[in-house]
């Protein structure tokens, strides 16, 4: 069989994981700004306070530049794989992983991605964790991406499709090897 795959050329990023599952358990940015000042170069081990306010600053800018592709063109980038976002040393936001761009459609139905992967709506769970759990922005009550993509029926849904996902992909791989 064949299949498509996507190929770019990619520059090496130094800096920090910016671990999305780690932003859902809370603000992650002071553990990632203590392993960044460990990197030859950093300007935040001086100046730590200055190094948050950048890391801030660019990852809002960063969200809402996706809010304004959702918008514009109805795509959202995969920011949910782990090491998909990268913190540098001088506090902005990498998207490092981008071949994978997913339409958003605002309706019930959970699509799957070319790898049967819930990859849009665990896409729009990151970014409302960058936004809520870093940035402190509250959800609006108006914002349809978050009354549809954060209902708590839905976000079971999509748990278990993530599960059934690994499930089939550890299948997989044992039974390769």
């Amino acid at each position: 069989t064949s299949q498509i795959i996507l190929c770019g050329l990619q520059e090496y990023v130094e800096g920090e994981i910016l671990d999305p599952w780690r932003v859902a358990a809370g603000d992650p940015l002071p553990d990632i700004l203590r392993s960044v000042a460990r990197i030859p170069g950093s300007n935040c081990r001086d100046h730590p306070d200055q190094w948050m306010t950048a890391a801030r600053h660019q990852i809002a800018d960063f969200a809402d530049k996706i809010r304004k592709m959702i918008t514009d063109a109805g795509v959202i980038p995969d920011l949910a794989g782990i090491g998909n976002l990268i913190l540098t040393p001088h506090g902005h936001i990498k998207l490092v992983d981008i071949n994978n761009i997913v339409d958003i459609r605002l309706d019930q139905q959970i699509r799957l991605d070319d790898k049967g992967y819930p990859s849009c709506d665990v896409s729009v769970q990151v970014l409302f964790f960058l936004e809520s759990r870093i940035l402190n922005r509250p959800a609006r009550n108006d914002d349809i991406l978050h009354r549809l993509f954060m209902d708590p029926d839905r976000q079971v849904q999509v748990k278990a499709m993530e599960k059934a996902f690994y499930v089939r992909l550890a299948s997989k791989r044992n039974s390769i090897q």
